[in-house]
């Protein structure tokens, strides 16, 4: 319950704090509205908008069924303005991260419960949930906090699979990756990994299983995608074209930001593999050194105090430094242990799964470079290993998932109140500065 009134909380103060602005309805184009005012450190606000208009900006190809979530919340809003002449959408979105950053909650909660006692379980998870960028993830309109919770899910039936030497049930796997890499392409991938690890040879030669997990999901998800492009994108992009040329056309004033805006995020950008297509998106000089200190291990778990909450496409450098030196101890203390887990539960296939999905987002953040510039916003995606490790970590011994005893591990009494002290810490420290920012944006209106 309480852990329900603090995602209820983070939703409430977001909502709280742009009411004013987004409620009421926009006197300008609502891509024009949400762009200008909406800004908690690079994450989108084109959820924001689709439930708004129905006009889908974000890339489909990465989130092909996320519109199936929008939509509907979109035909209420449709239906609520009307009647009420207010915009839901901020409220619709803020209802859909609270059941789903609930759910999160509890399925990590009982996924780490197959490893470590019941105490241990609630300690790790509010551990987990005391990263600045979990925190944000409760409270932001992105897929993110959906992507979360379906990354949970698969963690604890992946769990319970191994705990009790039995394969995942086929259709649940076959849902899990639609509906995950529905969600962020890309996530579909840990699905089959989790599947692989945990089945074995077992999911490899059974043809059945083999065409429903890794070939009917994948040919569900590009029949949307083609169906979606054909009659929401190309509809939507000539509307568009036409919009912005007529309104470029007037507004001279309008030009020259798009063009500064265009100016700041080259500049914040490194070097691509190419110039056009999917390798735009890569980025091959940023210093990877500086990326995993200061944004991957530090602002993801202990936000900066200066630059807070910055999007480094408007206003934030890449990489800002901690103030003091106390940050990089706490930083090196979490990535030392975690490391001390991966080696002490290295016989556990769960723990391998985790490892799976780590290293496939470390290929494309911190390999390709995909977003390495806020590599921090996708903490959702990677972070899981963490906890789980300390899991494996901290206990006084470690034993195989299919121990009838898995999940009564005791902290060691010293693993117990050095992560009391960090839960406590990161939860004073995160909440105090994102409490604090959005007091004071308040305050300035």
């Amino acid at each position: 319950m309480l852990a329900l009134l603090v995602i209820v909380a983070l939703n409430g103060l977001l909502v709280y704090k742009y009411a004013n602005i987004f409620l009421p309805g926009p006197r300008v184009g609502f891509y024009t509205l949400f762009h200008k005012y909406f800004q908690v450190s690079g994450f989108d606000n084109f959820s924001h908008i689709t439930v708004s208009n129905g006009r889908l900006f974000y890339a489909l190809a990465r989130h092909p069924l996320y519109a199936a979530v929008l939509y509907p919340l979109y035909w209420l809003n449709e239906w609520l303005m009307r009647e009420t002449g207010t915009d839901w959408a901020m409220p619709l979105l803020a209802l859909v991260n609270v059941v789903s950053g609930f759910l999160a909650y509890l399925f990590i909660y009982k996924g780490l419960r197959l490893i470590v006692s019941h105490r241990d379980a609630l300690l790790l998870t509010w551990f987990y949930f005391s990263f600045a960028y979990i925190m944000l993830t409760l409270m932001v309109p992105d897929h993110f906090c959906l992507s979360l919770m379906l990354l949970a899910m698969a963690f604890y039936y992946t769990g319970r699979a191994l705990q009790q030497k039995e394969l995942m049930n086929m259709w649940q796997v076959f849902l899990l990756f639609v509906a995950t890499a529905g969600i962020s392409l890309t996530n579909g991938a840990k699905i089959w990994a989790a599947e692989l690890i945990s089945g074995g040879r077992k999911s490899l030669t059974n043809l059945r299983r083999l065409v429903v997990v890794f070939l009917l999901g994948p040919l569900l998800l590009a029949g949307a995608y083609y169906w979606q492009y054909e009659q929401i994108i190309v509809p939507q992009d000539r509307q568009v074209k036409k919009i912005e040329q007529a309104v470029l056309s007037k507004n001279e004033k309008k030009r020259q930001d798009i063009q500064r805006h265009q100016e700041v995020k080259k500049a914040h950008s490194g070097k691509a593999l190419a110039e056009e297509g999917m390798l735009s998106w890569t980025d091959i000089s940023t210093s990877r050194w500086d990326t995993a200190v200061e944004n991957l291990f530090g602002e993801s778990i202990q936000l900066h105090r200066d630059y807070l909450l910055g999007d480094t496409l408007r206003n934030r450098p890449v990489f800002v430094s901690y103030r003091t030196p106390v940050p990089y101890i706490i930083e090196g203390l979490i990535l030392l242990l975690t490391l001390v887990g991966i080696w002490k539960g290295r016989r556990e296939k769960l723990l391998w799964v985790l490892l799976s999905w780590f290293a496939l987002d470390m290929f494309l953040h911190m390999g390709l470079g995909f977003g390495i510039n806020e590599i921090y916003i996708m903490t959702a995606h990677w972070s899981l290993i963490i906890p789980v490790a300390f899991g494996y970590g901290l206990t006084k011994e470690t034993r195989s998932q299919g121990d009838k005893e898995s999940g009564s591990q005791e902290f060691l009494p010293s693993g117990r109140i050095g992560g009391g002290f960090l839960v406590l810490y990161l939860w004073i420290y995160n909440g105090w500065l994102i409490v604090s920012f959005f007091l004071e944006q308040i305050q300035k209106g």
